[in-house]
């Protein structure tokens, strides 16, 4: 697989966000984790906060990390029905002891009000496709090279 190696070639870059459709149902992204281009360990695949919570569960207790994704009636960030659904989702995540069963990576959640007060291993602040961008598909980062 030509991108894994590059993301071999990318030491510190601990993982990609698995491709998927916002607002789509879930089995057509469930199709598309199978389609990753990478290995599975290095994969996070998104659970957006209108799917199902089975399916949440599923890939907490499948996958090493997984991005919580807002849509639909969840899209602003720290409104009351963000917090609700959120708290929802990280609970359902959590084990007996109240630890994420796999890391959490919250998108478009970079921000104090809301990053600082949940068990995220990482957050960005913006989408994925306003930073590769739909017209760039399969654009895969070039790592950078040493300077001579």
């Amino acid at each position: 697989m030509k991108t894994t190696k590059v993301v071999k070639m990318m030491p510190a870059c601990d993982f990609a966000a698995i491709s998927d459709v916002i607002d789509s149902n879930e089995s057509g992204n469930d199709a598309l984790l199978e389609e990753r281009p990478f290995p599975r360990r290095f994969g996070a695949p998104i659970w957006h906060m209108h799917e199902n919570l089975h399916r949440r569960e599923r890939l907490v207790s499948g996958w090493p990390r997984i991005c919580l994704g807002r849509a639909s009636d969840f899209a602003q960030v720290g409104a009351a029905e963000w917090w609700i659904s959120t708290g929802k989702a990280i609970r359902g995540a959590r084990d007996d002891d109240g630890r994420p069963m796999c890391k959490l990576h919250g998108s478009w959640m970079l921000d104090l009000a809301t990053f600082d007060h949940l068990p995220f291993s990482s957050a960005d602040s913006t989408n994925i496709g306003r930073t590769i961008g739909p017209a760039m598909p399969d654009a895969v980062p070039t790592p950078r090279r040493p300077r001579k």
